[in-house]
């Protein structure tokens, strides 16, 4: 009876601490992804207030303006930030509802991660084409090796300046990711202090149904 007693302690604390370090595992994880989408960001806005960076690339002067609004704020820290697990499955069931569902099936994969690194154009669509020009201007990518990252990532950072940044991470194949970031043009995001308000503005602007949404704590 002891022996059996001893196993299952041994057992238990093998499960408990094999929990705790995956739990670990996972926090450093998302940790690096928030700070590798914060690194995007301050690269986003060293171009929006690079002169000589926006003479070669910034058109008109109405797309030039609005850079230059995003380019006078600070995006050090942000207010709050957000990490929203999209799975395929969410993907899927937005294409269902809205057009005639007829991928091939090696297509999915790009056709899903295109959707995702594509939510803050759609987004910046909803105040205009000069909204949508002047935030692909200041738009930056990266892309690394995570085997950990298995899963369609978008981060979101809210700023007090008015402006938000949006930074996906798209896993691939043999531990790539890649990442897109972009700043967004969004009242309601502007407002949104928890998870269900994310939840209730990622619905509106994407029809994205049973994501995963966390805040994420203070850095």
């Amino acid at each position: 009876m002891k022996k059996t007693v001893f196993l299952a302690g041994l057992l238990f604390a093998a499960l408990f601490f094999s929990a705790c370090g995956a739990e670990r595992s996972g926090q450093a994880a998302a940790s690096e992804l928030y700070d590798k989408g914060l690194a995007i960001v301050s690269k986003m806005d060293t171009m929006a207030e690079s002169e000589a960076y926006l003479l070669l690339v910034a058109g008109p002067a109405e797309i030039r303006d609005i850079i230059d609004d995003i380019g006078s704020g600070d995006y050090a820290k942000p207010e709050s930030a957000f990490k929203i697990d999209i799975p395929d499955s969410a993907v899927i069931s937005s294409f269902k509802a809205h057009s005639d569902y007829d991928i091939p099936a090696n297509l999915l994969p790009d056709v899903i991660g295109r959707f995702i690194s594509s939510i803050a154009a759609r987004v910046n669509g909803m105040n205009g084409a000069s909204t949508i020009a002047a935030a692909s201007v200041v738009s930056a990518g990266d892309c690394f090796v995570s085997k950990g990252q298995k899963n369609n990532t978008l981060f979101l950072y809210i700023f007090g300046n008015g402006y938000s940044a949006a930074v996906s991470f798209v896993p691939g194949s043999g531990g790539a990711v890649a990442a897109a970031g972009s700043f967004l043009v969004s009242g309601e995001l502007n407002a949104a202090s928890s998870e269900e308000d994310i939840e209730t503005w990622l619905e509106e602007v994407s029809q994205l149904y049973g994501c995963t949404i966390s805040r994420i704590k203070d850095q």
